[in-house]
């Protein structure tokens, strides 16, 4: 694990050592260009996301079925201890 962690510093270290050493003209450049970019995919995303919104019609409120079968529904009380004692109040 330290194995790693030291590559990877020196690997970022040396990145560093690589962006330090460009002139500031290429670096504003390079800064420039990567906003650009982050500016394109966050104004086609909202745009995908308008989209999106504007082609759904009504959204139907319907009742909700019963995931649960009756049959199991009532197994499961049977299988429930409490309830069988509440009901025969055999308890002290």
């Amino acid at each position: 694990m330290k194995e790693i962690r030291t590559k990877v510093s020196q690997y970022f270290d040396q990145l560093n050592t690589h962006w330090k050493s460009l002139p500031i003209q290429k670096q504003q450049h390079y800064t420039l260009y990567i906003f650009i970019i982050y500016l394109i995919l966050t104004a086609g995303l909202i745009c995908k996301i308008w989209f999106d919104a504007g082609t759904y019609k009504e959204i139907a409120l319907e009742q909700f079925e019963n995931p649960i079968p009756i049959a199991i529904k009532n197994q499961s009380k049977a299988m429930n201890s409490l309830v069988n004692f509440s009901k025969n109040k055999n308890y002290v």
